[in-house]
Protein backbone atom coordinates (compact mmCIF):
# COMPACT_ATOMS: atom_id res chain seq x y z
CA UNK A 1 0.00 0.00 0.00
CA UNK A 2 2.90 2.14 0.90
CA UNK A 3 4.79 1.62 -2.27
CA UNK A 4 1.67 2.49 -4.56
CA UNK A 5 1.02 5.79 -2.45
CA UNK A 6 4.41 6.73 -3.35
CA UNK A 7 4.44 5.48 -6.88
CA UNK A 8 1.19 6.25 -8.25
CA UNK A 9 -1.29 8.59 -5.95
CA UNK A 10 1.43 10.68 -4.34
CA UNK A 11 2.66 11.87 -8.08
CA UNK A 12 -0.33 11.83 -9.41
CA UNK A 13 -2.13 14.37 -7.07
CA UNK A 14 1.07 16.31 -7.27
CA UNK A 15 0.98 16.66 -11.32
CA UNK A 16 -3.02 17.54 -11.12
CA UNK A 17 -1.57 20.70 -8.77
CA UNK A 18 0.89 21.24 -10.79
CA UNK A 19 -1.51 21.54 -14.03
CA UNK A 20 -3.48 23.17 -12.16
CA UNK A 21 -1.39 26.00 -10.51
CA UNK A 22 0.27 26.94 -14.42
CA UNK A 23 -3.19 27.07 -15.84
CA UNK A 24 -4.62 29.28 -13.11
CA UNK A 25 -1.37 31.77 -13.70
CA UNK A 26 -1.83 31.91 -17.28
CA UNK A 27 -5.51 32.86 -17.28
CA UNK A 28 -5.90 35.24 -14.11
CA UNK A 29 -2.31 36.80 -14.93
CA UNK A 30 -2.34 39.96 -15.62
CA UNK A 31 -1.44 41.07 -18.92
CA UNK A 32 1.65 42.86 -19.83
CA UNK A 33 3.15 45.20 -21.85
CA UNK A 34 4.70 42.60 -24.35
CA UNK A 35 1.69 40.86 -24.72
CA UNK A 36 0.25 44.10 -26.44
CA UNK A 37 3.67 44.67 -28.00
CA UNK A 38 2.94 41.04 -29.47
CA UNK A 39 -0.82 41.49 -30.28
CA UNK A 40 0.17 45.34 -32.08
CA UNK A 41 2.54 43.17 -34.40
CA UNK A 42 0.24 40.51 -34.99
CA UNK A 43 -2.45 42.69 -36.21
CA UNK A 44 0.10 43.99 -38.55
CA UNK A 45 0.52 40.96 -40.40
CA UNK A 46 -3.25 40.54 -40.27
CA UNK A 47 -4.19 44.46 -42.23
CA UNK A 48 -1.09 44.06 -45.05
CA UNK A 49 1.85 42.77 -43.75
CA UNK A 50 4.02 40.03 -44.31
CA UNK A 51 6.53 38.01 -43.10
CA UNK A 52 9.28 39.54 -46.24
CA UNK A 53 8.25 42.71 -46.23
CA UNK A 54 6.73 43.87 -42.37
CA UNK A 55 5.63 47.32 -41.89
CA UNK A 56 6.87 49.70 -39.01
CA UNK A 57 5.42 50.02 -35.64
CA UNK A 58 7.09 53.74 -35.25
CA UNK A 59 8.02 56.81 -37.02
CA UNK A 60 11.26 56.98 -35.45
CA UNK A 61 12.68 53.19 -36.65
CA UNK A 62 16.11 53.62 -38.19
CA UNK A 63 16.80 50.36 -39.33
CA UNK A 64 14.68 47.43 -41.03
CA UNK A 65 13.32 44.24 -38.95
CA UNK A 66 12.97 40.60 -39.40
CA UNK A 67 9.90 38.97 -37.91
CA UNK A 68 10.80 36.09 -35.98
CA UNK A 69 7.51 34.91 -34.54
CA UNK A 70 5.24 36.42 -36.61
CA UNK A 71 2.94 32.87 -36.85
CA UNK A 72 2.33 32.83 -33.25
CA UNK A 73 1.75 36.84 -33.49
CA UNK A 74 -1.20 36.51 -35.98
CA UNK A 75 -2.57 33.72 -33.64
CA UNK A 76 -2.90 36.12 -30.60
CA UNK A 77 -4.11 39.22 -32.78
CA UNK A 78 -6.60 37.12 -34.55
CA UNK A 79 -7.66 35.33 -31.26
CA UNK A 80 -7.97 38.96 -29.53
CA UNK A 81 -10.13 40.36 -32.93
CA UNK A 82 -12.41 37.60 -32.30
CA UNK A 83 -12.39 36.40 -28.92
CA UNK A 84 -11.03 39.53 -27.15
CA UNK A 85 -8.31 39.60 -24.85
CA UNK A 86 -9.96 36.81 -22.71
CA UNK A 87 -9.84 34.57 -25.69
CA UNK A 88 -5.71 35.87 -25.63
CA UNK A 89 -5.46 34.12 -22.06
CA UNK A 90 -6.89 31.07 -23.11
CA UNK A 91 -4.28 30.57 -25.89
CA UNK A 92 -1.63 31.36 -22.94
CA UNK A 93 -3.36 28.95 -20.91
CA UNK A 94 -2.98 25.82 -23.60
CA UNK A 95 0.63 27.21 -24.16
CA UNK A 96 1.46 26.51 -20.46
CA UNK A 97 -0.23 23.71 -20.56
CA UNK A 98 2.00 22.76 -23.47
CA UNK A 99 5.50 23.04 -21.13
CA UNK A 100 3.94 21.26 -18.80
CA UNK A 101 3.01 18.31 -20.70
CA UNK A 102 6.12 18.72 -22.77
CA UNK A 103 8.82 18.29 -19.75
CA UNK A 104 6.59 15.99 -18.55
CA UNK A 105 6.72 13.49 -21.05
CA UNK A 106 10.50 14.06 -21.31
CA UNK A 107 11.30 13.48 -18.15
CA UNK A 108 8.77 10.27 -17.57
CA UNK A 109 10.64 8.55 -20.73
CA UNK A 110 13.72 9.13 -18.32
CA UNK A 111 12.42 7.58 -14.93
CA UNK A 112 9.62 6.21 -13.09
CA UNK A 113 6.48 8.76 -11.80
CA UNK A 114 7.98 9.23 -8.53
CA UNK A 115 10.89 10.88 -9.89
CA UNK A 116 9.42 12.49 -13.12
CA UNK A 117 6.32 14.60 -11.71
CA UNK A 118 8.68 15.93 -8.85
CA UNK A 119 10.88 17.27 -11.34
CA UNK A 120 8.44 18.57 -13.12
CA UNK A 121 6.89 20.45 -10.57
CA UNK A 122 10.40 21.97 -9.22
CA UNK A 123 10.79 22.98 -13.08
CA UNK A 124 6.99 24.61 -13.37
CA UNK A 125 7.97 26.44 -10.19
CA UNK A 126 10.94 27.82 -11.22
CA UNK A 127 9.48 29.09 -14.61
CA UNK A 128 6.07 30.17 -13.15
CA UNK A 129 7.44 34.12 -13.17
CA UNK A 130 8.37 34.16 -16.53
CA UNK A 131 4.86 32.56 -17.69
CA UNK A 132 2.61 35.00 -19.24
CA UNK A 133 0.78 35.36 -22.81
CA UNK A 134 3.88 35.43 -24.89
CA UNK A 135 5.26 32.98 -27.39
CA UNK A 136 8.30 32.06 -25.89
CA UNK A 137 6.46 30.13 -23.68
CA UNK A 138 5.70 27.71 -26.80
CA UNK A 139 9.69 27.76 -27.17
CA UNK A 140 10.01 26.54 -23.29
CA UNK A 141 8.05 23.51 -24.35
CA UNK A 142 10.03 23.07 -27.73
CA UNK A 143 13.38 22.82 -25.80
CA UNK A 144 11.50 20.07 -23.70
CA UNK A 145 10.27 18.19 -26.58
CA UNK A 146 13.59 18.65 -28.69
CA UNK A 147 16.07 17.63 -25.89
CA UNK A 148 13.52 14.22 -25.24
CA UNK A 149 14.16 13.44 -28.84
CA UNK A 150 17.32 13.44 -29.01
CA UNK A 151 18.14 11.68 -25.70
CA UNK A 152 15.48 8.89 -27.30
CA UNK A 153 18.16 8.74 -30.45
CA UNK A 154 21.06 8.67 -27.81
CA UNK A 155 19.30 5.33 -26.45
CA UNK A 156 18.32 3.76 -30.01
CA UNK A 157 20.13 5.28 -32.59
CA UNK A 158 17.60 6.47 -34.57
CA UNK A 159 16.68 9.68 -35.82
CA UNK A 160 13.82 11.62 -35.56
CA UNK A 161 13.04 13.12 -38.23
CA UNK A 162 10.06 15.19 -38.18
CA UNK A 163 12.38 17.29 -35.80
CA UNK A 164 13.46 18.97 -39.24
CA UNK A 165 9.93 20.38 -39.99
CA UNK A 166 9.18 20.80 -36.02
CA UNK A 167 12.43 23.18 -36.05
CA UNK A 168 10.78 25.18 -39.65
CA UNK A 169 7.50 25.67 -37.45
CA UNK A 170 9.54 26.56 -34.52
CA UNK A 171 11.40 29.60 -36.39
CA UNK A 172 8.04 30.97 -37.43
CA UNK A 173 6.63 30.74 -33.89
CA UNK A 174 9.45 32.46 -31.68
CA UNK A 175 12.93 33.48 -31.88
CA UNK A 176 14.35 30.72 -29.66
CA UNK A 177 14.72 27.89 -32.40
CA UNK A 178 18.34 28.24 -32.60
CA UNK A 179 18.16 26.71 -29.04
CA UNK A 180 17.16 23.80 -31.08
CA UNK A 181 19.71 23.31 -33.34
CA UNK A 182 21.91 23.73 -30.27
CA UNK A 183 20.74 21.00 -28.17
CA UNK A 184 21.03 19.06 -31.57
CA UNK A 185 24.44 19.78 -32.35
CA UNK A 186 25.44 19.16 -29.20
CA UNK A 187 23.90 15.60 -29.21
CA UNK A 188 25.16 14.55 -32.43
CA UNK A 189 28.77 15.38 -31.26
CA UNK A 190 27.74 13.61 -28.13
CA UNK A 191 27.03 10.84 -30.26
CA UNK A 192 30.21 10.67 -32.38
CA UNK A 193 31.78 11.08 -29.17
CA UNK A 194 30.35 7.63 -27.63
CA UNK A 195 31.48 5.56 -30.21
CA UNK A 196 33.59 2.42 -30.03
CA UNK A 197 36.76 3.39 -32.65
CA UNK A 198 35.94 0.57 -34.80
CA UNK A 199 31.91 1.84 -35.39
CA UNK A 200 33.02 5.35 -36.20
CA UNK A 201 32.67 5.12 -40.31
CA UNK A 202 31.72 8.78 -41.89
CA UNK A 203 28.64 7.60 -42.75
CA UNK A 204 27.07 6.86 -39.28
CA UNK A 205 28.44 9.88 -38.31
CA UNK A 206 27.48 12.30 -40.15
CA UNK A 207 23.51 11.15 -40.47
CA UNK A 208 22.90 13.34 -36.66
CA UNK A 209 24.60 15.96 -38.58
CA UNK A 210 22.81 16.25 -41.33
CA UNK A 211 19.66 16.46 -39.80
CA UNK A 212 21.10 19.40 -38.24
CA UNK A 213 21.72 21.25 -41.42
CA UNK A 214 18.26 20.25 -42.51
CA UNK A 215 16.79 21.72 -39.81
CA UNK A 216 18.98 24.96 -40.23
CA UNK A 217 18.49 25.50 -43.77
Amino acid sequence: MVTRLVRTFIPGALFVVTVLAVALRQLRQPVNLDTFFHLRIGHGFLHGWTPWDPGTITPFATKHWAPTQWLSQVVLAGTEQVFGLRGVMVVATFAGLFFVLAVHRAARRESSAAVAVPLVAVVMAIALPSLSARPQVISYGLVAVVLGAWLATMRDDRLRWWLVPLTWVWAMVHGMWPVGIAIGAAAAAGLALSREPDERDRRTLLRPFAEIGRAHV
